[in-house]
């Protein structure tokens, strides 16, 4: 039922709104130089990223040999 959650594109989105709220904290507090929880959120978001990386790529990849395919060339 909920299958979506398992999606790389839903985990890159997950990690993209991470990486924006956490980077929006971190660069608010830049001049301060204090370690905060956000900088432990804005490396995870970079993680979750990047391992829907291979899978993206994977998937585009797929998707181009099928257009290949298919072109009347």
């Amino acid at each position: 039922m909920l299958r979506f959650l398992h999606s790389p594109i839903f985990t890159f989105l997950v990690g993209f709104v991470l990486l924006c709220t956490a980077g929006y904290e971190t660069w608010l507090t830049w001049e301060e130089s204090v370690i905060g929880a956000h900088h432990g959120v804005l490396l995870y978001a970079f993680t979750h990223i990047l391992k829907t990386v291979p899978e993206l790529a994977e998937g585009a990849w797929r998707v181009d040999e099928a257009v290949n395919e298919m072109s009347p060339d």
